[in-house]
This record gives structure tokens, sequence and C-alpha cells, in this order.
């Protein structure tokens, strides 16, 4: 047994469990009483600036392309609606035509912009992981060596790259 960095107590891997039992059951508590979770909250937007913030450019590209996708979304149906009431009213060739091209024009551009949005939170999610990993690999290197001789390398990698990834995936799913 190793001595827990936080409590200079003996540590065991059940001490673990019952510590985040305990954290768990606390959070359930404070939401069925109706207590606030500041505290909570805060970590996981301090976590999300840490990791996040410095891609502001990004995010701000990102929440453009989905706007625009959005809003080519919802012009497609407006193209369509446009061309049946002018082919009903005998309109031109040459005008339902041009309300042909525009509709193909608005159908490209929404799959460019839908593919432009999901390359940027790609991006998003592979940076911000990157550095979460980074973190966790100089923090592990940083433990001492009665955590390393109760862990294996395995499982080690896991926690860093297989959890991480996990994450990843979840951030670029956006």
């Amino acid at each position: 047994m190793a001595p827990d960095n936080n409590t200079g107590k003996e540590s065991t891997p059940n001490t673990a469990v019952k510590k985040t039992v305990f954290l768990a059951r606390k959070a359930a508590r404070s939401r069925s009483e109706g207590l606030p979770m500041q505290a909570q909250t805060a970590g996981y937007r301090r976590f999300l600036g840490t990791y996040l913030a410095p891609q502001r450019a990004r995010l701000a590209v990102l929440a453009a392309l989905m706007l625009a996708d959005l809003a080519l979304q919802l012009g497609l149906p407006r193209v369509v609606q446009t061309f049946i009431d002018n082919a009903t009213h005998g309109a031109d060739l040459r005008d339902l035509l041009a309300i042909g091209v525009a509709y193909l024009a608005v159908a490209i551009g929404q799959n460019w912009t839908l593919v432009g949005w999901q390359y940027v939170a790609q991006n998003v999610g592979l940076i911000a992981t990157n550095r979460i990993r980074a973190d966790l690999t100089l923090h592990c290197l940083r433990l001492d060596m009665g955590f390393h001789t109760q862990r294996t390398p395995g499982e080690m990698i896991e926690r860093v790259d297989g959890d991480v990834g996990k994450l990843e995936n979840f951030l670029s799913q956006f």
C-alpha cells in the first residue's frame, strides 16, 4: 500500500472506490435536495476553459458553419416552394431553370458547410484531447513509484489514451 497523495493515509484500490462512491452519493443527494451544484459546474467550466478557450477562433468558425448549415437546410424547402409556385402559375422556363440552379447551389452549399463544420469539430476535438493526453501523461510521470508499482502499464495506457479517446469521440460529435 502506498500513501495517498491527498490525505497521507494508506490507500488501497478499495479506498479509491469508496471515495468515488461517496462523491457520487453526495452529488446525487445534492441534486435530490435541489441544492445548486455550483462547485461542480465551476469545475466543468474551468475544465472546458482550459482546453477549449485557446481555440476560440475555431469555435467561432464552428458556430458560424453550424448556423450557415442550419440556414441552408431551412432554405432548401423555400426554394422548392418558389419553384412549385412559379411552375403552377405558368412562369417562364428560364425563370424555372434559374430557380433550379439556385436549388442546386443551396444544396451544394449546405453539403460543403456540413463537411466544413464536421472537419472543424474533429479538429477542435483532436487538439483539445491531445492537450488532455499531454497533461495526463505529465501528471502520471510526476506520481511516486508506489503508484506505478500498483498499476500495470496496460492500465495506465488505457487510462491516458483510451479514456481520452472516448472523450475525443464525444467532443467531435458536436
